[in-house]
């Protein structure tokens, strides 16, 4: 059963190994494409216009963008055959094929003309086809029907294929440049608007609409003037009639070897007059290196060396009424990775002769966190606002590796079957084998660390007039907490015709506690003196204190990364 166990590691290793390469090698000689589009008929640049570059032969999207306030775009894409479709509402779509290559990496097209749709202009309705972007303002609106998802996709797949919009194997959105800092449903946030949450767990099949915009920050929203802080969010409206009752999602799969994948959300959604409800409850599970991020549906095998088992789970909720709002989130996640290699190279040397060195190494990891969030916002009156916002994190991590090597002079394989069995200290030698070694090192190392954090952020703003006369009083406080040990024990053996010369043994332990804490307090008054002009009076009182501690001990000869390791 070791054995079995054994060679399934080993498989999934080079599988991973061989997958990492060749995205690698997919991921050089990018083309980068450029051009401007203009209207033919005056020559003026058309802003937000639809540039998509489709595959050849299945007409898949590559890449897409909208043109900015010039009229340009840039899209980067691997060498290859495409379509090149340019659309606007009320212009003639433009279409031309193109035959990429490394060897012209940067493609100037120059000035693209679109025509006036004639159809478009006398009022005609067309219904077959949804617009797919739309501008309103600072405002930038996605029709979700516009675009093909497979059955029971999650917002990760659609979010990829909207124009201007880029997901990285992390899980972080961009949108024309922009970074995607929070994700709202219905205007309410997500599981305190976190990004990677909401792409993996939000269905497809529940959204509407996606916009894209600047929200103003707490402060600027309840006293009505802009303090310049804005963040870049994904607003999700969900459909008629799923904004009213239950809507789940559920898939899961099994596979040999004791492979398994399952994940699940439910989601309920209530409105009645000015109260409204949401809540939601996600769970997931897998072994199979499924981190949900970095290309299509299914595992994602190429991000990880080794076997990661992934689960999370976790609860979102957010109600609403004339005057009171109350949300919030808390979510956990485990991870355990467990990865072993073995390597042979050899090394053609300019003298003619070659050098031989085998490696063995292994690790293990895990990790857990648990998160919460709370949002609340009370209005007594139209005039009083009451508001607190307040997050804290928690995790625990823990690791282990191992490994050994070994340099040889002449080919190890004509001495022994195989020489990665003797290349632990601790294990069987061979003579035969210790006359061509060069050089051997064996190293172990063992790491434990956990951290805490927390912040709350509490405001109460008056409104003196509708003019934006107002006095804010404002609580701000932070804590962090975190330690960590590593212990390492490190051993080189260095030996010439086959006889131990020297060794050097270096055995280390490290700790390094951290702690900070920060409290500040501020009140604030705003003068209106003309649109958009204020004069404000505020005074601020911070304190704040870190302190960290980096220690590191040589420990005795006679101590050993096992004893350390016994202990767990």
């Amino acid at each position: 059963m070791m054995r079995k166990f054994a060679l399934w590691v080993l498989l999934v290793g080079f599988a991973t190994t061989l997958s990492y390469a060749q995205n690698r090698g997919q991921g050089r000689g990018k083309v980068t494409m450029t051009g401007v589009v203009l209207d033919k008929e005056d020559n003026s640049p058309i802003m937000q216009a639809t540039v998509q570059l489709l595959s050849l032969p299945d007409s898949t999207m590559a890449v897409g963008q909208v043109t900015d306030y010039d009229g340009n775009f840039s899209l980067s894409v691997r060498p290859g055959k495409y379509v090149l479709k340019i659309s606007f509402v009320g212009y003639l779509s433009h279409m031309k094929e193109y035959q990429l290559t490394s060897s012209k990496p940067n493609l100037n097209l120059g000035k693209i003309y679109l025509s006036s749709d004639a159809v478009m202009l006398s009022e005609a309705v067309i219904t077959a086809e949804a617009p797919q972007v739309t501008v309103s303002g600072d405002t930038l609106g996605y029709n979700a029907s516009a675009y093909r998802t497979s059955e029971g996709a999650m917002l990760e797949e659609l979010v990829k294929k909207l124009p201007g919009a880029e997901v990285d194997d992390d899980g972080n959105v961009k949108v024309n440049g922009k970074q995607i800092k929070s994700i709202l449903v219905d205007g309410k946030e997500f599981f305190g608007g976190d990004v990677k949450t909401g792409l993996q767990n939000l269905p497809v099949n529940m959204i509407e609409r996606i916009n894209a915009y600047d929200r103003q920050s707490d402060n600027a929203r309840i006293t009505g003037i802009d303090d310049g802080e804005e963040e870049t969010v994904l607003d999700l409206t969900v459909k008629k009639g799923m904004n009213q009752g239950w809507i789940g999602n559920v898939d899961a799969g099994m596979g040999t070897e004791d492979r398994y994948s399952a994940n699940a959300s439910i989601s309920r959604f209530a409105s009645h007059g000015d109260n409204s409800l949401q809540i939601t409850a996600i769970g997931n599970l897998n072994n199979v290196n499924d981190m949900r991020f970095g290309g299509g549906g299914g595992p994602r095998w190429r991000r990880n060396n080794g076997l990661t088992s992934k689960k999370e789970t976790g609860i979102s909720f957010a109600t609403e009424s004339k005057k009171f709002e109350i949300g919030g989130s808390l979510q956990y996640s485990y991870n355990d990775n467990d990865a072993y290699s073995i390597g042979q190279v050899e090394n053609f040397l300019p003298s003619g002769n070659s050098s031989f060195s085998n490696s063995n190494s292994g690790s293990r990891g895990k990790n857990k966190n648990v998160g919460g969030n709370l949002r609340m916002e009370w209005r007594p009156d139209s005039l009083t606002t009451f508001f607190l916002r307040g997050r804290f994190s928690w995790g625990d991590s823990y690791s282990s590796s191992a490994s050994q090597s070994a340099t040889f002079n002449s080919d190890p394989y004509a001495v022994v079957l195989d020489p990665n069995l003797y290349l632990d200290f601790a294990g069987a030698s061979n003579e035969a084998l210790d006359a061509i070694r060069v050089n051997a090192s064996n190293n172990g190392s063992l790491s434990d660390g956990n951290s805490l954090s927390a912040n709350m952020n509490m405001q109460l703003t008056r409104k003196l007039n509708n003019r934006g006369r107002n006095v804010t009083l404002r609580l701000i406080g932070s804590y962090g907490d975190n330690e960590s040990e590593r212990f390492s024990n490190n051993m080189t053996r260095y030996y010439t015709n086959g006889i131990l010369m020297t060794e050097d043994t270096i055995r280390r332990y490290i700790s390094t506690p951290t702690n900070n804490y920060n409290l500040g307090a501020e009140v604030s008054y705003s003068e209106p003196l003309a649109d958009r002009v204020y004069l404000q009076f505020s005074y601020r009182f911070q304190y704040g204190y870190s302190e960290s501690d980096n220690s590191t001990y040589n420990m005795p000869l006679e101590w050993g990364l096992a004893n350390k390791l016994s202990g767990n």
